[in-house]
């Protein structure tokens, strides 16, 4: 708009860098290295919370934890395999999320740009993602 509030006109220099809505908030886009560092967290979160219901289970449970998983197969087939995922996707991603940041420590100039930061990260992704199949429907 040439014109602002109330008939007032905005030079020409001022109108390319002023927003063109009153509210508009430029957002920052996250780096992929951040997200999948964040995602990394989350997945250790998820596991420690799992691992810490699993083994609260198995002290305080009135029967041995397998007995749980059997009976849970039993009741409820067709979620199995979302209960598979949701033990193996965040164990297999956080073990390749740590080796790769194991390996980004040790060797630090092997990984100094962004582009191969992107390309092991998502290395990472598909090799837990692949494992993850494999578990979920041949174990």
């Amino acid at each position: 708009l040439p014109h602002g509030f109330g008939g007032y006109k905005i030079p020409a220099p001022q109108m390319s860098t002023r927003p063109s809505a009153p509210f508009e908030i430029a957002i920052p886009k996250f780096p992929q290295q951040a997200i999948t560092s964040i995602i990394h967290r989350i997945s250790g979160l998820v596991l420690s919370i799992g691992f810490a219901g699993i083994g609260t289970l198995a002290l305080f449970g009135s029967a041995n934890v397998s007995i749980y998983w059997e009976y849970f197969y039993l009741h409820y087939p067709a979620l199995m395999y979302l209960a598979k995922l949701a033990i193996a996707f965040p164990l297999i991603l956080h073990f390749t999320n740590g080796i790769r940041h194991m390996l980004w420590d040790a060797n630090p100039e092997w990984m100094n740009s962004c582009n191969a930061l992107n390309k092991h990260a998502l290395a990472a992704l598909v090799f837990a993602s692949i494992i993850a199949f494999f578990l979920i429907f041949f174990c």
